[in-house]
């Protein structure tokens, strides 16, 4: 079960779990159990998990559809089911985010991430604020995997993509934030979510606790804590894979022997 703490992709999917029990509700949660009984995966496990697994995303995701049919879709995601239209999943849909998370894990080099970024969006959705997320997340996941510090990963990105990065602190971010996010304002929320933290479960609490898109914020910040501090709480693991299908378990379980340990 040890090795299960370290799985990148069940750090991330954990992420859309915890933060599915904030949907509804208000965000102060302060030191309350993260673990509800009640949590379970959404649209945005579901997206990442068929862009890994098939070359026909559309028949993935319509499978998984009828699998889970009583799981928490969005709008735009049903729309892009309905219209089987990869291209129907627009900024204001939180999944296209999380098809960048294995990017870093693929590339041989920093300097190979916008190649493979560029073969993720052609194959999906390709247009100014996806190309400008992808970057954000990818080069900061990498910076992060190869042991940077967080003021020299800061740094990095406001040189590579000046202006997209918060420079306010999550205090005075809060206040700011009433309703659904607009995608591209996703990576940069969690990614300070991360900056201010000092563990993983720091920096998924500190994503909820921004108060809006709770999934999504929650799934973003989990994948940059997992990169730069490479676990999560063993509670946090076993919670997780009780609530999975085996199948996804194991292409997680796939996905970390191939381009994680090696």
């Amino acid at each position: 079960m040890m090795h299960f703490r370290k799985n990148i992709l069940l750090g991330c999917i954990a992420g859309d779990l915890l933060g599915s029990s904030y949907a509804h509700r208000p965000y102060e949660i302060g030191d309350e159990n993260l673990l509800n009984p009640d949590a379970t995966f959404s649209d945005e496990t579901l997206f990442a998990d068929a862009l890994l697994t098939e070359k026909c995303v559309i028949k993935r995701i319509c499978h998984y559809f009828g699998t889970y049919a009583t799981k928490k879709f969005t709008s735009p995601f049903l729309d892009f089911l309905i219209g089987g239209d990869p291209y129907a999943m627009n900024l204001y849909s939180k999944p296209v985010l999380l098809r960048f998370i294995p990017i870093p894990y693929i590339a041989n080099s920093f300097c190979s991430l916008p190649e493979i970024s560029q073969t993720v969006l052609d194959a999906t959705k390709n247009d100014g604020g996806s190309l400008q997320a992808s970057r954000f997340i990818t080069t900061a996941l990498y910076l992060c995997i190869c042991g940077y510090r967080k003021n020299d990963i800061k740094n990095t990105l406001d040189q590579y993509i000046p202006g997209y990065r918060h420079t306010q602190t999550l205090e005075k971010l809060r206040k700011c934030f009433r309703h659904p996010l607009h995608a591209q304002f996703i990576a940069p929320l969690a990614f300070q979510a991360f900056m201010e933290s000092d563990s993983y479960e720091h920096a998924i609490r500190n994503a909820l606790e921004i108060g809006v898109s709770p999934e999504a914020l929650a799934s973003l910040s989990a994948a940059f804590a997992m990169a730069y501090y490479q676990e999560m709480p063993q509670e946090i693991a076993e919670f997780t894979l009780m609530r999975l299908p085996m199948s996804f378990v194991e292409i997680a379980l796939q996905f970390q022997e191939r381009f994680v340990l090696n």
